[in-house]
């Protein structure tokens, strides 16, 4: 074979003599006659997967030139020589002792032709691996234009591999962010293990960054990741499209992915490496069936989905490629899918991308909506609420009113009743009186919900002032708070009899003072009372609310249960503490 241009990279596909079984020295290579074309595998030549072949090559170049051969890919243990020389070899081969182990040092062979004509004789060997033999033609050129086309395809990698992995944790963000949609989880992990197999193939950036990893632990991690993209992949196509995926067919392709993962996991490499044509079969499977599930997505006229379409059956040709060069039917050194990948991986960002505008655009019209809803409800409840307020104001109306007759009436009654039917009338009229002025009140504010507790006892206490006209009301009466309508009456009730108790038990002329203070501290109401005649602490109010004579003392105590307070006697007066929800 002629070396034309060491300038521009060939490939030495041949004819190359070879011979199975045998490690030859260039000098017992003279009588081969068998040949082969490459790339070849030899497993299938009668040799099996396990032993060693010596195959030859006479190539022309110019003398004194350098040159070198770049074996890409090659996972086999191998040894070249020329004419007589050894010029290179990477892993280990012991032909006595049945020894041949790989290595990940990627080698160029370098040397410089001494005469026109040189015999290149190289050692292959294998144990460890399904296919003995090389899967792409070697390459000639220049040593200095082989270093560089290699170290540009460790750039390239590196730089792929960079890609994924910002773009893998970015869409793991995404997940992170937003835990509803699971399609940024599983494309994430799908990136993720993508550039594990980009990193463990062709150059094998990772065992360039860590240099102790074995070649057996390469390759386990080459398969593994490459069949942790099946289910991944279709996890993630589902979650896109779920309406229109089988979930026997998902499952069952997830299954395999799995079987197939365990299998690189557990099994020596040249076992589970033998099963490459089957799990080929499965990926193009799979592609198959994405494919059927981004077409019927695309016949519903699912978003986006044409342009998913388009770009995976894309992504999906590089693929091909791949797998019809792992089988020998075309001569490439280098994987498409990578390059592919990673214009589906931009591709698919731009439909995340959509979906996700397409999911803001949907939260503003959802939001949109719900405040137009709002508003319209605000109005009707607004509406309600006016409604209810003036039924109330005229319900208020109504009772005060309709007390004010019979507070009319009472005084009517008490002009022309005997002494002891006055009293009595006197003391009814007096809790009415405290009903009433609530009533009163409401109807005179804006607000019918509360009342001012200090305005509220003010106006009671000059109620009573004008029933009881020989009673003086001294009120000490601090910065109040809003009570509501039932506790207000409530505290009024109190208020009226314990005035009428007083009239009726310590006023023996119906002539006297009255002192009542009021403040609200830290939510407490704090009501204080006092005639300057009855001595409290004499007073047993749980008894006197069981006796005949008591009932008075009972309906304070159960108001004062209404008012969650408690009563605390002393020798001059009486407080009632009461822990009532007051805004200040």
């Amino acid at each position: 074979m002629e070396i034309r241009d060491p300038h521009t990279i060939q490939k030495l596909e041949g004819p190359w003599g070879f011979v199975l079984g045998e490690a030859l020295l260039p000098h017992q290579t003279t009588q081969i006659t068998t040949t082969l074309e490459m790339p070849q595998y030899l497993e299938n030549m009668g040799i099996g997967a396990v032993g060693v072949a010596t195959i030859v090559l006479d190539i022309r170049a110019t003398p004194e030139v350098e040159l070198g051969i770049d074996f890409i890919p090659l996972w086999a243990p191998w040894r070249l020589y020329t004419d007589e020389v050894l010029i290179a070899q990477s892993g280990t081969i012991d032909v006595q002792k049945g020894i041949f182990l790989a290595t990940n040092e990627h080698v160029i062979a370098r040397f410089t032709p001494k005469r026109e004509v040189t015999r290149l004789t190289l050692w292959v060997a294998n144990s460890q691996h399904r296919h003995f033999g090389l899967s792409a033609s070697p390459q000639i050129a220049s040593y200095e234009k082989l270093a560089n086309a290699k170290q540009m395809r460790i750039y390239l990698d590196l730089i792929i591999v960079t890609i994924l992995v910002i773009a893998g944790v970015y869409h793991l963000g995404l997940f992170v962010a937003w835990r509803k949609d699971t399609s940024p989880l599983w494309f994430g992990l799908f990136v993720l293990a993508f550039a594990l197999r980009i990193a463990t193939t062709d150059q094998k950036i990772l065992a360039c960054i860590f240099e102790s990893i074995s070649w057996e632990m390469l390759v386990r991690m080459e398969y593994g990741s490459g069949y942790m993209t099946l289910p991944l992949f279709i996890l993630y196509t589902h979650s896109l499209y779920p309406r229109y995926a089988n979930v026997v067919l998902i499952r069952l392709n997830i299954l395999l992915g799995v079987l197939f993962l365990a299998t690189a996991l557990f099994l020596p490499t040249i076992t589970f490496t033998a099963w490459l044509p089957l799990s080929a079969f499965v990926i193009i499977e799979s592609v198959l069936l994405v494919a059927w599930i981004l077409w019927r997505s695309y016949v519903r006229k699912e978003p986006n989905s044409l342009f998913a379409l388009v770009t995976f059956l894309l992504f999906g040709m590089t693929i091909f490629h791949d797998v019809l060069m792992y089988f020998q039917y075309i001569d490439a050194s280098y994987d498409w899918v990578h390059i592919g990948f990673i214009f589906y991986l931009l591709a698919q960002a731009q439909i995340l991308v959509f979906r996700y505008a397409n999911a803001y655009r949907g939260l503003q019209h959802n939001e949109e909506q719900l405040e137009r809803t709002v508003r319209l409800r605000t109005l009707e409840l607004q509406n309600l609420l006016g409604q209810r307020e003036l039924l109330l104001r005229e319900l208020n109306h109504r009772v005060k009113n309709n007390l004010q007759f019979i507070i009319g009436l009472l005084w009517t009654k008490r002009a022309h009743a005997c002494p002891e039917t006055q009293e009595t009338l006197l003391a009814l009229q007096s809790q009415i009186t405290a009903i009433a002025t609530v009533h009163d009140m409401l109807c005179a504010q804006p607000n019918i919900s509360s009342i001012e507790g200090v305005a509220y006892l003010h106006s009671l206490c000059d109620a009573l002032g004008e029933l009881y006209k020989e009673v003086t009301f001294h009120t000490t009466l601090q910065e109040g708070a809003l009570l509501s309508m039932e506790d207000a009456i409530a505290l009024g009730l109190v208020l009226s009899e314990l005035v009428s108790n007083t009239i009726k038990h310590a006023f023996e002329d119906g002539k006297g003072v009255i002192e009542i203070g009021f403040e609200v501290h830290k939510g407490k109401m704090l009501l204080r009372y006092s005639d300057g005649k009855t001595h409290y602490m004499e007073n047993d109010f749980l008894v006197a609310s069981h006796t005949k004579g008591g009932m008075g003392w009972s309906m304070i105590l159960g108001l004062v249960r209404q008012l969650r307070g408690t009563i605390i006697p002393t020798p001059t007066s009486l407080a009632i503490v009461c822990d009532v929800e007051a805004k200040v």
